[in-house]
Parts: structure tokens; sequence; C-alpha cells
């Protein structure tokens, strides 16, 4: 069976600007994309086009983009989550927003299910990065960002004011600037901040005093394993880890809440905290919201006199 990239995935059923073209790059073998690189499709994408990567064994190219566009991948973790489909590979390459007034501005972009490094110039705004994960990269906003359900295992640094973090999975988390914001985050091994940030709804792991920068409002936040959150405000202390997570499955998986956790209804108009809460949860593997192929199957011979027929099978994820 011949494996489908997501080049031929339901593009029609994609929620998308009249006037934006769809590329498509998959770098697999006997792909049928219209590239096999990322450099290609950006060097032939124009101001809001749409480009859908597949997932591939190997990386493909980094990129310096100075377009507003949307970048599509396939989520990450997907054999250990047991997300179905014929190809559970992540589509991976780094990336940096850029502006300036000779090559372009990138501002406004949208970047969804992919896994590499991340970053911005200062004058790159409005980024939207969704569904991501870093693998084993740090990323670094110099412009404003809203980033969503990600999962980042390294340090995510927000340099501009009115930047956002929200239902994320965070090693090292940074709001380095004021009017910075975290709802709903996991935060396992260090956070720092400054004054006039906040933290909301957020279940930290943080044991090392020395990881502690509390500088920022905590507001219904948790605290594993130490009692760094300040009194009041719907704060809790020194909790257990058994009384809070599941600690177990996938590495995403692990961060789910615990039959009976503690943090369970603890949130902000009794929801629950970390990753997993709020009116836009965390999505395990970062699945795009598009259709995934999980099974296609085409005849080994078909003559002229006959209409070549297949059968194709697919399932739908959560915006």
């Amino acid at each position: 069976m011949k494996k489908l990239s997501i080049t031929l995935v339901f593009i029609t059923l994609l929620s998308l600007p009249l006037s934006a073209a769809i590329i498509t790059v998959d770098n697999n073998p006997g792909s049928v994309a219209m590239f096999t690189d990322t450099a290609a499709a950006y060097n032939s994408a124009a101001t809001d086009d749409i480009i859908l990567v597949a997932g591939s064994t190997s990386n493909y190219s980094n990129i310096n983009s100075y377009k507003r566009l949307t970048w599509i991948g396939v989520g990450y973790f997907l054999g250990p989550n047991g997300i179905p489909g014929l190809n559970t590979n992540p589509a991976k390459f780094n990336i940096t927003f850029k502006n300036d007034s000779t090559n372009g501005n990138s501002s406004g972009s949208t970047y969804i299910g992919i896994q590499g490094a991340i970053n911005s110039d200062a004058s790159a705004n409005n980024l939207t990065i969704d569904k991501c994960r870093s693998g084993g990269f740090n990323w670094r906003f110099d412009g404003s960002v809203t980033i969503t359900r990600c999962y980042i295992e390294n340090v995510v640094q927000l340099f501009a004011a009115n930047s956002s973090i929200s239902n994320c999975i965070v090693s090292d988390l940074r709001l380095e600037v004021a009017n910075t914001t975290a709802d709903y985050c996991n935060v396992v091994s260090k956070v720092s901040n400054v004054a006039s940030s906040s933290i909301s709804n957020t279940i930290f792991q943080v044991t090392n005093a020395g990881n502690w920068d509390g500088n920022a409002s905590f507001s219904y936040c948790l605290n594993i394993g130490a009692g760094f959150l300040p009194d009041g405000g719907g704060n809790i202390n020194n909790v257990l880890l058994a009384q809070v997570l599941v600690a177990s499955g996938s590495s995403d998986g692990y961060y789910q809440l615990s039959e009976g956790s503690l943090a369970a209804g603890a949130g902000l108009n009794m929801s629950d905290m970390g990753a997993f809460g709020g009116s836009s949860p965390y999505v395990l593997s970062g699945v795009p919201g598009i259709p995934r192929i999980t099974r296609f199957s085409v005849p080994s011979t078909a003559t002229g006199l006959t209409a070549l027929e297949f059968e194709v099978e697919a399932e739908s994820f959560a915006e």
C-alpha cells in the first residue's frame, strides 16, 4: 500500500481565504506533492498562502520567513499517543519570522503542528503559534506572539508586551517584559518573570528555589512538591504529584489530570488548572484540526475498460 501524504488530504474541507493558494510539501519517496522541500515551497508562496508539510523521517530546510503565511504540519508524538494515520512522523524544521523594508514582513503569520526551533525579530508581530513542539530547541520571540497548545521541552522567552502563552506544557517559562501572560499551562522545571506580568490557572512542578523567580502576579496556580506560590488568590502549595497528574503514558499524556486531582475545578470559575483546562485545552500530539487519512486502498491493477476504484478512510480532530 502506498503511503499518502497530507498533500491530498481534504484540501476542499479547509476554511481558507478564497485568494489563498495551497502549497504542498512532502519529501517521502513516491510523493505527489508540489514540492519536496520547504525552501522551494516558501519561494513559490505569495502573501496569505497556506503551506501543508507532510511528516518525514528527515528534516526539511530551515526558513527565514519574510512573508505572512500559514504553515500546517501534522503534529508530534503521533505513534506514542496512538494517533491513526499512514504517516506518524512529525514535520521538522526551524523557522525565524522576519521583517524588513527590503525583503518583506512575516507579521500575522500562523504556524501549526510543526516541530523545531521558532524565533522572531522584534518587528515581526502578531504571530500565532499553535500545537507545535520545540523538539530540543529554545524559542525566542522578540515580537508579539500568541502561543497556544504547544509542547515546549526547552526554554520559551517572550520579549514583547501583549504576548501570551496558554494551554502549553513548558519546561522553562520566561516572561521577560511587563504585560505578558501565561494561562492554563504546566511548567516543569523553571519560571522567571517580571513585575506586571501575570500567570494564572497553571500547574508548577518547580521544586528548586533557584529556578523560581516569582515577580509576576499569580492566581489560581498550584505548586507540586514546593511552596513558592503566594498565599491567597486561589493558589495551592505543597501537594504531591499523584494528587494532581496522571504522571504516566506518553510524553504529553503524562500531564493529564489524575482521577480526583486537586487541580480539577480549582481554576478560575471552577475550571481545571493546567494545559488541559480552560476553553481551548491542549490537544494530545498537537494534531491540526484537519482530517488525517487512516487507510488508503488501491487495486494493484486496472484496465482501460474499467474505472479505477479506491477506498479512503479518514478521521478528523479538534480544531
